[in-house]
Formats: C-alpha cells, structure tokens, sequence
C-alpha cells in the first residue's frame, strides 16, 4: 500500500511543478526519483527547492556511502530536500478555493441563532467571560456572493490548476487575485483567462512559474487575455526577457505590467559585451531587441539585478512606455537618451536605492524632455544629505520636474530651489578662484573653466540680460548656469553704494524673525523680530546671534526660510551677505547648534 501511495504521489507531479508540506511550506520539485544513500534505492523522492531557503539542508545533492557526491540538482544551499511524495500535497483547484472564501447563502453559518459565536469569549477584567456577537453574518455573505463581485481575492492559499468548468461561476469577473498560491503552469493561467475573458487585473505574485519557452504560448487558447490592462508577475522566478516577450501577442491590450524581483539577464548588456569582444576577440551573439507591448504605459523592473544603463535604454522604443520603476537595482549611473526618438511619452521614473553617485546622473535625468515625475532616493551620492539639501538642487537641475518623491513643486518652491542651486554654483566658483588667487596660480585656459577677473563680472553681466561663456562655471557639471544667470543674476548682485540717505537705508533694512531651537543656549526660546540691512555679513549675523541666545558662533548652525513653503538655506559662508541668500521681509532665521563631528 505504502508502494502504491508513493506511485500514486509521484505519477501526478513533475519537475517545475508546485507542492506544499504539512507545515505549510512551499517548494518547487526539481527532481523525482531515487536517491543515493536511501535505504531502498527503488523507493522514488521528490528532490525539492523551498521557497524559505532556510528550510532544507542541502544543495540538492547527496553523498553515497563510499564518500562521492552525486548531484541530483542546483539551489541555493540550505533550500534543498529529499523528500517522500506522499509527504507534501499539489494544491486545488480554483474553484475549490473559491468555494471555501466565498461561501454560499444556504451554507452553514458561523453564529447562532442568536448571533453569538459558540466557543468563543472574551475575558473581562474581573476574569469573567463574555460571548462575541457576529452582527450582521447575513448581509455579509449576500455581499460575498461571486455572482454579485467583479474582483475576487485568494492570497496565500494553494491553488494549482484551474478547472475549464470555472467559467460558469467566474466568467463575470474583471479582476482576479492569485498571489503567493501554487500555480507554475502557465497553461493554466491561460485556461483562467480563456474562462474569465473579462478579466482586466490579474495579479500572480510570488507563483514560481516554469520558463517560457515558444511551445508555451503557442497552445494557449484565443484571445485568453483579450482584455487584460494589467499584468503582476513579481517574484515569479521569470528567468528572461525573452520569455516575457512570448506573452506579448497574446496581451493585445495590456497598460501595467509588473515584473520586480526578477532575472533578466538576457538585457543587452553593451559595456560588458565590448569587454568579451576585447578579450576573446568575437562577439557573444546576436543582441535581443525589444518588440510587442505596444499599448505598455507602465513597467516595474525593480530588484532585476539590472547593472548598465544600456538595459534601460532597451525599452525606449515601447512607443507608449510612460512610467518606469527600476528601484532597487545595482544601476551605477544614468545615461541620456540614445536618440530623439527614444522614450516618446516616458514621465516618470522610480530610481530609488539604486547606486547612482554623481550629479552628472542628475543632469542626464534632465534630459528626458517628458520626465515630470521623480523618485529618487537612498542612493550614494546623496549619503549623508539632508532632504532639504538634496531637494533644492535636485529640482533646480531638472527645469522640467513636477514631483519629486511624491510631493508636488510649486512654483514658489521652483523659484527658491533654483536660486539656492545658484548660489551653490556661486559658492563653489568663488571658493574655487579665491583658492587659487591664494595659491598666486594663474587662471586656467580650459574652455569651460576661465580666468578669475572674468568670472567676477559675472553677475554684473546678468543683470544686463547677457552672461559672458567666461563665467568661471564648468558648465558640463552645471548645464543650467547660464539660463539661471539670466533669471535670478540680478537677484544675487550686491547693493550698489551710490545712492544714500534715508530713503535707501530704508529700502535696505528686512524684518527677519529668529527662531531659537538650539538646547545649548540661555537666550529666549521665543521668537525675535528685528529689522537688518540685507547687506549684512553671516560672519556680523553670526555675532548678533551670540548677543540674542548665547550661541557661541563656533558652534552655530544657521538656516534660513524666506516663505513658509520654500526649502531652508543654510547660511554656511560668513564672507556672503544675506542678499547673497536671498533674504526678504518676512524672513525666518533658525538657530540650532552645529552636529558634532
């Protein structure tokens, strides 16, 4: 009998197909048959991969008695077994699942007649027991009816085959959602979308899928997903672009199609595919190139171990491609578009935790003409930045941006965060020629880099409505120099001293509002306002800070906000004047104690 049961298991299972043990474990089979160092060495096992890789115990290899490895198959070690097939189970059928959610009206209830549930209490604090109460268990379950929903959910459940028969119970429904279950064959999401054809969400997370090879989808049936718009195959253990790429004939009309947690490795990878041909002198083959999903607005790759820009580029001729998520990818830079025509319609990208280091990345983003929406954040080169650091030069170097990591930019905040990036420019010019004046160096000849006596009428010649290319700016490090010369130069130019008297004092003098929110000194903690002349040094800012809240100036950290929805400036050069950062009447000055470092 035992013999039998084993026959029985193993002659319903493949290799590639889905099962589950007694503790609810999920595994892949990758091997059926006998096994070294079993007692019966007829007797037939599933070798097996778990999804936890902590669950089994080896590699999917086995040591015989005289000490040699045989190797049955490959997994990460510590996620493989050897186990009896009558020990795991293949899952259900959908319908099955279906019927246990969604129960029906002449099915037994959960309560009794009186609405209490029987075996259930809860204890009151004086260690008395009180009956729980289902109140409304029949409106519910009129609610719950497949027949009166057009979206069914069963997550972390078991479902393995769908039955042709389902369509009589399903074929209503227009979103179906299947995650984290035992489906592997793609056969039978086919037969789903043959029996439900108006289905337009279909979410299929975490089911271990078998590779796409061409035989696959060419026996799906007709028009099985004709009206699918979505499409989430996250962690489905999808081993290629190329495979995805079988579907698209069959996905006439899909918009989202959700990929993350992936390997792609058949993405063109150009950089390392000239490194082969240098070293071996031929080429690897023919590169894969993109074609179908022509309706695809949206397109997650995030976590696809995707390592060159040139992956990306890949998909800039998806004619409809509008939305890109490549967040938690190992990508070490940006590039910008291979051509005019690349990336049509492409607004928004997701670039999140990827290992973009420079600002050079920045500037590239830029230059996608449509790029209006912008995630980027845990990334290298903004280690050790502050959001109201990064944010400033981030939206000034990208004109074109209309979110950055979800929050809107408004054209205040556009106008405050171009001028700070500005003045950052400004700063790092300024601080660049009084160095080498200090050092007695002569200015350099590069083209984009010009001399110091030049470079100080630069901001003169803004206000003229003209700046000289001699700006001492690298304006391959700062494309947007000169078009934010020509807007907020003559924002920047120091206070002429030629008129006097008491009409241009006045004009001089901004009421700014200090906020002290430093523990380190004896001042008031209350507001101060007090008028200032806009010419005012940090250095003699930075005194009177000392006079109002016994701050030493060593250990101040100042920060300035001229509207209420405009990023702060940190006011961190005690030579530049409060004009230099753009002081208004209204203005609000924090005072708070310098890091240690």
């Amino acid at each position: 009998q035992i013999a039998l049961n084993q026959h029985m298991a193993s002659e319903s299972a493949c290799v590639g197909c889905r099962v589950v043990d007694s503790e609810g474990y999920k595994a892949t089979v990758r091997y059926i048959g006998p096994v070294v160092g079993a007692k019966n060495q007829e007797e037939i096992w599933f070798g097996v991969e778990w999804d936890n890789p902590t669950r089994g115990k080896h590699d999917g290899s086995s040591v015989d008695s005289s000490g040699k490895l045989h190797r049955y198959f490959e997994c990460v070690h510590g996620s493989g077994s050897f186990i009896k097939p009558t020990k795991v189970a293949y899952g259900r059928t959908f319908l099955a699942a279906l019927n246990d959610r969604y129960v029906n009206l002449d099915a037994p209830t959960i309560a009794e007649a009186d609405g209490t549930v029987p075996n259930v209490f809860v204890s009151t604090l004086r260690g008395n027991q009180k009956t729980i109460e289902f109140v409304g268990e029949d409106k519910i379950r009129k609610r719950q009816q497949v027949a009166n929903v057009t979206s069914v959910a069963i997550r972390s459940d078991t479902v393995s085959s769908i039955e042709v028969t389902a369509g009589d119970v399903i074929s209503h429904l227009q979103e179906i959602d299947l995650q984290d279950n035992l489906l592997w064959n793609w056969t039978e999401v086919a037969t789903l979308g043959s029996v439900a054809p108006n289905i337009s969400v279909l979410l299929l997370h975490n089911n271990k899928m078998q590779h796409l090879v061409p035989s696959i989808p060419e026996s799906f049936p007709t028009d099985c997903f004709a009206r699918l718009r979505v499409l989430a195959l996250n962690s489905c253990g999808i081993k290629s672009w190329s495979g995805v790429q079988l579907l698209s004939p069959h996905l006439p009309v899909i918009e989202e199609l959700y990929l993350a947690s992936n390997s792609l490795p058949d993405l063109p990878r150009l950089k390392a595919e000239k490194e082969y041909q240098d070293a071996t002198g031929s080429a690897e083959g023919p590169l894969l190139t993109v074609s179908g999903f022509e309706t695809l607005r949206l397109l997650d790759l995030s976590n696809c171990g995707l390592n060159e820009w040139s992956q990306v580029a890949f998909f800039g001729e998806l004619p409809s491609l509008q939305e890109l998520i490549l967040d938690n990818n190992p990508l070490p830079e940006v590039q910008p578009p291979v051509s005019d025509s690349a990336f049509p319609r492409l607004h928004r990208f997701s670039l999140s935790s990827t290992k973009l280091g420079t600002w050079q990345d920045v500037n590239y983003l830029a230059k996608y003409p449509h790029l209006r929406v912008l995630r980027l954040s845990t990334i290298p080169l903004f280690t050790g930045r502050g959001s109201s650091e990064v944010r400033p030069e981030v939206i000034g170097r990208i004109p074109q941006l209309a979110f950055f990591n979800g929050s809107q930019i408004t054209p205040r905040e556009r106008s405050e965060s171009e001028k700070n990036y500005l003045r950052a420019i400004l700063f790092e010019r300024n601080a660049r020629l009084a160095a080498a004046a200090a050092a007695g160096s002569e200015a350099s000849t590069d083209s984009s880099v010009v001399d110091a006596g030049a470079a100080t009428s630069s901001v003169a010649a803004a206000t003229a409505g003209a700046v000289e290319p001699s700006s001492g700016v690298n304006e391959v490090l700062h494309p947007r120099f000169v078009e934010l010369m020509s807007l907020y130069g003559a924002d920047l130019v120091p206070a002429t001293k030629s008129n006097s008297g008491p009409t241009s004092l006045a004009a001089e003098l901004v009421s700014v509002t200090f906020k002290n929110l430093s523990f380190l000194t004896n001042g008031s903690l209350e507001p101060i306002t007090k008028k200032i002349p806009r010419s005012l040094l940090i250095g003699k800012l930075q005194l009177m800070v000392k006079q109002l809240f016994g701050l030493d100036p060593r250990l101040q950290h100042l920060s300035m906000r001229v509207h209420k929805d405009a990023p702060p400036v940190f006011l961190d050069d005690e030579k530049s004047s409060l004009q230099y950062y753009g002081v208004v009447d209204g203005a609000e000055i924090f005072v708070n104690e310098a890091k240690a470092t």
